[in-house]
């Protein structure tokens, strides 16, 4: 069975081979445990030197909670905005209706697709003064108008997790873009006062990496044994990975067993986000997989013919190249995951089934002043169909 996610660029023998030199494209990148840690670090530097009490961050309700969780720790005020149906995100029309202008507006470019409206928002928030960040962390390579993704904002937020385009199970970044050089210079002796996640911590999540990818590959792969809370539990039992391999398939109960200890894993987890620096066993992780990324994407063109053939449209999106994460369209019959199903692929809303407005309209620091009706549209009829490997050619022929 082919699974909805699995890192594209990751070999198994990443994990034992030797260090690689310090690609130069990282130079004005830091790297953190986590993307919301990065995103905490930036607001609260960015409110501390411009001396505000509190920042009004503006993003989409079609979106990540780990994000939400970053603005409200950074103890700012979320302002959600609606997305267009086109490219899945933000409009400028919804941006231009918050008034007084919000200082922040985090940007969404949706599985890689640009925000159709990209030149237009970054132009207006420079005009009006406000700190764009993009969030990266579904893109690598996409282009509007000849313009990379992330060449526009302040600073671009990436996201290292399971599903992202270059993983280490966990962990994030921070790319600097048109940010002033005072501030950056601030933003970097800053970074460095951080202290540097554990070994320990990098060496138990690499090796649940290890057995992720492992038990993603088609081969293996069964619903639901991707759970990694459940993963790290039965790891520190001493299970190897073939051992939770053949587990899982043993039985229905496993399967129950399997998902109740994720819960309670995760349950277990605490919300605070601490705020470190990246360990560099997980940034050689992350640069072994940059140097392989090339833009071949045969799978796409052969999927999309297929979604023709069902009589689905394929969404046109002008003057952009698109470099996917995970293909996604929306599918307001709702046929398309059954149909994927019954070839052996999971495809499917597994990013954000539940809005950020479901989620927090009543937190007394999230604002909702305008309709969001696209964005519930949206998170109830977008599929996301796996793109990692050639594989689903064959499943789609």
């Amino acid at each position: 069975m082919i699974c909805r996610a699995r890192p594209k660029y990751l070999k198994v023998d990443d994990f034992d081979s030797p260090d690689v030199t310090w690609p130069a494209h990282f130079d004005a990148t830091l790297f953190f445990n986590s993307g919301r840690a990065g995103l905490k670090f930036f607001l609260d530097h960015f409110r501390s030197f411009h001396g505000k009490d509190r920042l009004r961050v503006a993003l989409s309700s079609f979106n990540c909670d780990s994000l939400m969780k970053g603005i409200l720790q950074a103890d700012a005020t979320a302002i959600l905005l609606d997305v267009k149906r086109s490219d899945m995100s933000i409009s400028l029309a919804s941006l231009k209706a918050q008034l007084p202008t919000p200082d922040v507006l985090i940007l969404v470019h949706y599985q890689g697709i640009p925000n159709m409206e990209y030149l237009d928002i970054a132009e207006y928030c420079r005009a009006h003064q406000i700190a764009l960040i993009e969030d990266l962390s579904h893109v690598h390579g996409s282009t509007f108008k000849g313009q990379a993704l992330g060449s526009q904002g302040m600073v671009s937020l990436h996201s290292h997790a399971f599903d992202k385009p270059f993983t280490a199970l966990y962990g994030g970044a921070i790319s600097v873009g048109t940010i002033k050089a005072d501030f950056e210079s601030s933003l970097r002796a800053a970074y460095l006062k951080l202290p540097e996640a554990p070994k320990l911590g990098a060496k138990r999540d690499l090796a649940i990496l290890r057995s992720l990818f492992f038990l993603t590959a088609p081969q293996s792969f069964r619903t639901g044994i991707d759970r990694v809370g459940a993963i790290s539990f039965f790891l520190s039992m001493g299970f190897s990975t073939d051992a939770m391999s053949s587990l899982y398939k043993s039985s229905g109960f496993v399967s129950m067993l399997w998902r109740l200890v994720d819960k309670l894993k995760s349950r277990l987890k605490s919300d605070r986000i601490e705020v470190l620096r990246q360990h560099p066993s997980k940034l050689q992780l992350i640069f072994k997989q940059f140097q392989r990324w090339d833009s071949g994407q045969d799978e796409v063109m052969e999927l999309e013919k297929w979604l023709s053939n069902q009589g689905i449209e394929n969404a046109e999106f002008g003057e952009a190249v698109i470099e996917w994460n995970r293909y996604a369209v929306l599918d307001p019959e709702g046929v398309l995951s059954q149909q994927f199903s019954e070839m052996g692929v999971q495809a499917g809303n597994y990013n954000w089934p539940v809005t950020l407005r479901s989620k927090y309209a009543r937190h007394p620091n999230v604002r909702v002043d305008q309709s969001l009706e696209e964005s519930e549209y949206v998170a109830r009829h977008v599929v996301n169909i796996p793109v990692w490997t050639d594989v689903l050619a064959d499943h789609t022929a």
